[in-house]
């Protein structure tokens, strides 16, 4: 069944990545926010320090990039929501050794696709991060998430 994944990584030197996967290609990439330069160094720069993936399955998911990012972008309102309704989850608390997961969330379900469509939100702390710290970047992301896609370029092929 093919799979999308929107993701968004933040880092140990204050950068962001995030992007859009087809089939566990990365297909669109952003360096969204670039570390400082006084990190630019730094061995652990590029380690995580919190993760968000949305995870699609589904019979009638687009196959190319632009199609991808047309997609998430015709469903935003959906996947701001489940976002939104994530965060207040993950609010009351988080465990530094799992990953949160919450399948198609009530309010963020995509009403129009078919039954066979499975969505998760999936989110994990690799260093220490406060719950609601955690729940107000996923607030922050689902405010933004229709702009963040606009903006993630075609990923060129090495």
């Amino acid at each position: 069944m093919p799979e999308l994944t929107f993701f968004f990584h933040a880092r140990h030197d204050g950068g962001i990545r995030m992007g859009i996967e087809l089939d566990a290609e990365t297909t669109l990439l952003d360096d969204f926010l670039p570390g400082p330069p006084e990190l630019e160094n730094d061995p652990l720069g590029s380690a995580l320090l919190w993760y968000v993936d949305i995870r699609c399955r589904g019979k009638d998911l687009p196959s190319d990039p632009e199609g991808a990012r047309s997609w998430f972008l015709a469903h935003r309102a959906e996947f701001e929501n489940g976002l939104h309704e994530f965060a207040d989850e993950v609010g009351a608390g988080t465990d530094d050794d799992s990953t949160l997961r919450r399948t198609t969330p009530s309010s963020g379900r995509l009403e129009i696709e078919r039954n066979d469509l499975q969505v998760e939100y999936a989110c994990g702390v690799i260093r220490r991060v406060k719950g609601p710290e955690l729940a107000d970047r996923l607030h922050e992301l689902a405010r933004q998430f229709a702009e963040y896609l606009q903006r993630i370029p075609e990923r060129v092929p090495f």
